[in-house]
């Protein structure tokens, strides 16, 4: 059984080669119903997790706030290890005192 018609010319709007195509078809010709709904799945998944790769990628730009209050200075060291943190992992981080908020 043939899943893919690969004696037509090849559809410019497909995404896959011509070579994909008919890597793909040889593969489902060996499958079992049961093994082609998995194989749906599985190649759904990594569609998935790709287009899920991109947000994250964004995220690396992404600009946060700070903010800490401090009496004795040990939330204002702790604001500062995870303003430094930040950084280092490509955030545009801002350090802000709540009490300067406040003034």
């Amino acid at each position: 059984m043939t899943f893919i018609r690969t004696d037509r010319p090849h559809q410019p709007q497909a995404p896959l080669s011509l070579d994909q195509v008919r890597q793909l078809d040889a593969l489902a010709r060996t499958l079992t119903a049961e093994q082609l709904l998995w194989a749906s799945g599985y190649l759904a998944g990594l569609g998935q997790s790709v287009a899920q790769a991109a947000p994250s990628a964004r995220a690396s730009t992404s600009r946060i706030t700070i903010l800490y209050g401090s009496e004795t200075g040990n939330a204002r060291a702790l604001a500062r290890l995870a303003h430094e943190r930040a950084r280092e992992r490509g955030l545009e981080a801002r350090l802000v005192d709540m009490a300067r908020m406040m003034a």
